[in-house]
């Protein structure tokens, strides 16, 4: 681990020496003489010959010509001379003046003469307007505009025979001559220097492992292409603009500052080839997640949009662009990390409603180290789940093998004794006693067939192998069955039934047979569990629940003993309000009614409000 380490750290100095040298021949020879000469610095082996030159020429030409122009006649003397008269200049001029008074004068800088400076390399001479006589092909029709009042005969002469004197030409000659010289010799170490450092990159990228640490490698893409605009900005600030506030910041600092803007972008680009190279762009791409949450950060984006347009308009009136540009992108990029982290909080937020509705699948970015302890301990929560819902689940199933066994098993010797119990009864048995038993025996026998037939509904129920025909039936024509029914039973023990249906007609998809059953199940329970000489509230009718129209049926009644029981209790099997199990329930009613329910897309529930029971569905 340690050599790989180091053969990182190797290749990474290296790929950095590369770079950087890479860039200050661009910068500082390649770019700039490639702008300032063009297409000539490529071809053009004489300085002299360049567009530069010439034009640099022509500026002297027209220094001169501008001086005389606007000089009183009493100005023109040697005295002009002086600039030329310098040791430090390659420039040798000419000037055979006469006056429109008649006065003349020669003005010089040189021992040579006229002749020797039209055999100069560099030549011009003109008289007053006319076509001037040179060896640089821009300058021949250029002219010498002077004012013909004021000169009644003027001959100049310009040249420049060497450039062995230290002067602005001799410089700018002697850097294009050394540079066209090399010129494919810089080409070709910038070409190397470019070839290796892609491929000591790409060789860097290649190792690339899930578990390299890459410091932005949880930066989305948008970020990380701002941190590479930005270090790029930052780095020519540094090293090739001191007219711009960061390298006055940073003046002292600035090869540091380089390091970390050098830093900041390796790692950028790094992590960009990682999500290209694990094909992970699409995740990695903030702007569709900000799309896709728009609605719950609308109003932060609009805060973040006016806070940026206000720091936009402060610093405009005060920075440079270069300045301002670096400035603006930094704000946006710490606007994109807001983003991000509330985008972040909604996602998590989003996987926790998923955990609520009982989906124990889903996984957690961990992009934030904010969040990642957060993340973490709600992984473990959800894996702890998982293992929970597991076991119950593995719990149900032993429940429901072992009633699915036992009912069957029991079907078939308890059809055999309630047949044989039948055929007792028709026997002409003298004894009251016998006759008793078999009564009992009878009595016993049908309550052990109900409790196994619920048995083997709840196990069909439960291992979802029960399907449901559904059909447009008259719901409230049910309702008013069942009433009639139960009339006589409720009466039994003196229950008041107070029916309350909305409608005649009300028609919904359902079950006949299922939803009968059900029915059945909740007015049995009302039976067997109301308190005597109370009422029976039956209530039908049609209700708005968001914006969707749902038939509700309610049943209500006092219980006769108290109901310390919770809803969600007395709807599990073997579970009876009844504690003392006087009454011959088996707990199974109400847990088959909202499976029955539920299997036709109901919705089944129950209120406890002290002694009232109240059985609802809303389907």
């Amino acid at each position: 681990m340690k050599k790989e380490k180091i053969k990182d750290i190797f290749f990474k100095t290296i790929l950095f020496i590369f770079v950087t040298i890479l860039i200050f021949i661009l910068y500082n020879k390649i770019f700039p003489m490639i702008y300032r000469y063009g297409k000539q610095i490529f071809y053009e082996k004489d300085y002299t010959k360049t567009e530069v030159f010439k034009e640099q020429f022509k500026a002297v030409i027209e220094d001169l010509e501008n001086d005389l122009n606007y000089r009183e006649t009493n100005e023109i003397s040697s005295a002009y001379f002086r600039p030329f008269n310098s040791i430090d200049t390659n420039i040798e001029c000419i000037l055979n003046i006469e006056f429109e008074d008649g006065t003349k004068k020669t003005l010089e800088n040189t021992l040579a003469t006229k002749e020797d400076i039209l055999n100069y390399k560099v030549y011009y001479s003109c008289s007053l307007n006319e076509v001037p006589d040179t060896n640089l092909d821009n300058l021949t029709y250029y002219g010498f505009s002077v004012n013909q009042l004021k000169f009644k005969t003027l001959d100049v002469y310009i040249g420049i025979n060497s450039f062995d004197k230290p002067d602005y030409f001799s410089i700018m000659k002697a850097e294009y001559e050394a540079f066209n010289g090399n010129i494919y010799l810089w080409f070709a170490l910038c070409l190397a220097l470019a070839v290796g450092s892609i491929v000591i990159y790409v060789f860097i990228c290649k190792n690339l492992k899930e578990d390299t640490k890459i410091y932005f490698k949880n930066f989305y893409i948008e970020e990380n292409i701002l941190i590479v605009v930005i270090a790029v900005l930052v780095s020519y600030s540094l090293l090739f603009n001191e007219q711009s506030n960061i390298y006055m910041w940073f003046a002292k600092d600035k090869w540091l500052v380089y390091i970390l803007a050098y830093f900041c972008l390796y790692e950028a680009i790094t992590s960009l080839s990682s999500n290209l190279k694990l094909k992970k762009a699409k995740e990695n791409l903030l702007i569709l997640k900000i799309i896709k949450n728009n609605k719950k950060i609308y109003k932060t984006i609009i805060l973040l949009t006016l806070i940026l347009f206000v720091m936009f308009m402060y610093f405009f009136l005060s920075y440079r662009v270069l300045d301002l540009l670096i400035i603006y992108l930094v704000a946006i990029l710490y606007i994109l990390y807001i983003l991000r982290v509330k985008i972040e909080l909604i996602e998590i937020n989003k996987n926790v409603e998923q955990m609520l509705k009982g989906n124990y699948s889903i996984k957690f970015e961990k992009r934030s180290k904010k969040f990642e302890d957060l993340e973490t301990n709600l992984e473990k929560i959800q894996e702890s789940i998982k293992v929970t819902v597991k076991e119950k689940i593995k719990s149900e199933k032993l429940k429901t093998d072992l009633i699915t066994n036992v009912s069957h098993d029991l079907k078939t010797p308890l059809t055999s004794i309630v047949s044989y119990v039948k055929l007792l009864k028709k026997e002409k048995i003298e004894n009251k006693k016998v006759k008793k038993y078999i009564e009992i025996l009878e009595m016993k026998a049908s309550k052990l067939k109900d409790l196994t037939e619920d048995l083997i509904e709840v196990s069909k129920l439960s291992s979802g192998n029960e399907s449901v025909n559904m059909e447009k039936l008259n719901f409230a024509e049910m309702i008013r069955q069942a009433n009639g029914e139960f009339a006589e039973k409720f009466e039994e023990k003196r229950l008041e039934l107070v029916s309350n249906i909305e409608e005649e007609n009300m028609e919904i998809d359902l079950d006949s047979k299922k939803m009968w059953r059900a029915i059945q199940n909740l007015y049995q329970n009302v039976y067997k569990y109301s308190l005597e000489n109370t009422r029976v509230y039956v209530n039908l009718k049609w209700k708005e629940i968001r914006e969707k129209r749902k038939l509700i049926f309610e049943i209500k009644n006092t219980s006769k003993e108290a109901l310390n029981i919770s809803p969600e209790e007395l709807i599990e099997r073997f579970v009876r309000g009844d504690k003392s199990r006087n009454t011959s329930g088996n707990g199974l009613g109400l847990s088959i009614c909202k499976d029955l329910i539920e299997l036709q897309k109901g919705k089944f529930e129950i209120e406890i409000m002290a002694d009232l029971f109240v059985a609802r569905i809303e389907m």
